[in-house]
């Protein structure tokens, strides 16, 4: 290498040296010190919130359903429709009972008349007044007899519909003295192992029954055809109809045994064993229909047998005056007749399916000519006024919710722009699991209506369960807890390189990040920031 080449490299050497120490004194700082971020302190809001998610439901909502069973005639209602409260929305079939009714409102006139007569004395008009109220009285105990062979064989034909149709489909050879059961059933006494019904204790007992529910059919038949070819006397009907009734126990208990079988059954797909038991609850619910509308009958008859026996004392009566016995005993029989009138209504009004507050159809479950159920849900309605939220929440925030708490609501349909505004109005005071957890049902009810408001959407809540407003605070993530003792780091000079910790004192912690601060620090100080 030439010399004049060294003496370059040399120089210039050193020279790159500096420049490289020059350039990083100016682009790291002298001393190569950082300097810190921070934040001041400042004043403002700090809110609190407990955030959960709900589901919207009415303010009001029922599942409606009639006392009694029967056919139903009348839906006068429509899925969407709004009724008020004591609108009529469905009726079952009670042409019976008007019958019934209006003989027992005969009755009733029979025996105020009468009661008028001993209290005005037994003259010759009352006497034939009283001649007229006994011909009335036969003519109505006539009219309650000429309805039983009806009854009977409406009667008859429900129980023949239970057993032999409703429960064909579990036996063959059903119409032997032998009758078998097709299902397997699980026997608890071996083990909960699956078993032919036929084979277990329960199984030979339906079987048993199935062959008494038959021979009660065919003796009830031979009877029923007897009445009908005849001119059967009163006694004879009365004796038709507790004989009729003894059948209908005997079906029912039959009814009832293949319906606790059908809880046991095993090894049916779940349509089939539906099937089933739908069948043989429909059978039941006829059966039950059957049993009551024969003891009404009899309670009809005996209420016109006592309204002739009262008429018949009344016409006997010779002397100008009736003694208190005869008053008071005529007084009860009037009684009767109006307590009478009252059950008839009664039974009635529970055909009759009303509306129990104002508010909107959402649902109907059957149709026009349906067998409905007792206590069964028929038609849904929800109310007409605001709706509520329906949420839980959990055991470590529900110290800080209280009623008349407001809260922030978005549904997920709209999306978190559309924001709706709702109150707590209550929360329960015992707990609910939810997946091993203990939470409490807690309801809020929203501000306004609104069209855009629907049951069943889900909603995301955000309760404000404390708020303080100019009061200083910092960030949350800024605050250094150590044992409990709590402080913030503060610039210890100039250079913004070196911190000191600042004991404080800090109040509300909000949900937003934002913790207020009590005591150690003052409006505009510098803590440092992450």
């Amino acid at each position: 290498m030439a010399w004049s080449q060294l003496k370059r490299k040399i120089i210039w050497t050193p020279l790159a040296v500096v420049l490289v120490i020059l350039g990083g004194w100016m682009l790291f700082g002298r001393g190569g010190t950082t300097v810190l971020a921070t934040t001041p302190v400042t004043r403002g809001t700090v809110m609190s919130q407990v955030s959960v998610t709900g589901t919207v439901k009415p303010e009001q909502s029922l599942d409606l359903g009639f006392v009694r069973g029967g056919r139903l005639t009348r839906i006068a209602a429509h899925v969407g429709d709004t009724v008020r409260a004591g609108d009529v929305l469905a009726v079952l079939d009670n042409a019976d009972l008007y019958a019934q009714l209006a003989q027992t409102q005969a009755q009733v006139e029979a025996q105020q008349a009468q009661l008028s007569q001993l209290l005005a004395g037994a003259t010759a008009q009352n006497v034939e007044v009283s001649q007229v109220a006994v011909t009335a009285a036969q003519q109505t105990l006539t009219n309650a007899y000429g309805a039983v062979i009806n009854a009977l064989s409406d009667a008859y034909a429900k129980s023949d519909d239970a057993v032999r149709k409703e429960t064909d489909g579990l036996f063959v050879n059903d119409e032997t003295a032998t009758p078998q059961l097709t299902i397997s059933v699980t026997d608890t006494q071996v083990g909960d192992r699956v078993v032919l019904a036929s084979d277990t204790p329960m199984g030979k007992n339906v079987q048993a029954q199935r062959v008494v529910a038959s021979n009660e059919l065919n003796t009830w038949s031979t009877q029923l055809h007897t009445l009908q070819d005849g001119t059967p006397t009163h006694a004879q009907l009365d004796s038709a109809l507790t004989d009729a009734i003894a059948h209908v126990v005997a079906v029912r208990s039959f009814m009832n045994a293949v319906s606790d079988l059908l809880n046991n059954a095993a090894g049916l797909s779940q349509a089939t064993l539906d099937g089933y038991k739908t069948g043989v609850n429909l059978g039941r619910t006829n059966v039950n229909m059957a049993a009551t509308a024969l003891n009404g009958q009899q309670q009809t008859i005996a209420a016109a047998q006592a309204g002739l026996q009262s008429a018949q004392a009344a016409l006997n009566l010779k002397t100008a005056s009736a003694t208190p016995d005869q008053i008071a005993a005529q007084q009860a029989l009037v009684d009767q007749a109006k307590a009478q009138v009252a059950y008839n209504q009664a039974q009635i009004a529970n055909t009759v399916l009303r509306a129990p507050f104002s508010g909107t159809v959402t649902k109907i479950i059957d149709s026009v000519g349906d067998i409905v159920q007792a206590n069964t849900p028929a038609i849904s309605v929800i109310g007409s006024g605001a709706f509520e939220i329906e949420t839980y929440v959990a055991e470590s925030d529900i110290a800080k919710i209280k009623p008349g708490q407001d809260a922030s609501v978005t549904l997920d349909a709209y999306g978190s722009d559309v924001v709706f505004q709702a109150k707590v109005l209550n929360r329960d005071l015992s707990q609910t699991m939810l997946d091993g957890v203990a939470t409490y049902k807690t309801t809020l009810q929203f501000a306004k209506e609104d069209p855009q408001i629907l049951p069943g959407l889900t909603a995301n809540i955000d309760i404000l369960s404390a708020q303080k407003d100019n009061v200083l605070f910092v960030s949350t993530r800024d605050i250094i807890d150590t044992n409990g003792n709590k402080f913030v780091l503060m610039l210890a000079d100039n250079k913004g390189s070196t911190t000191k910790q600042v004991p404080i004192t800090v109040g509300l912690r909000g949900s937003d990040g934002r913790t207020e601060i009590i005591s150690g620090l003052s409006e505009g100080d510098r803590v440092v920031s992450e």
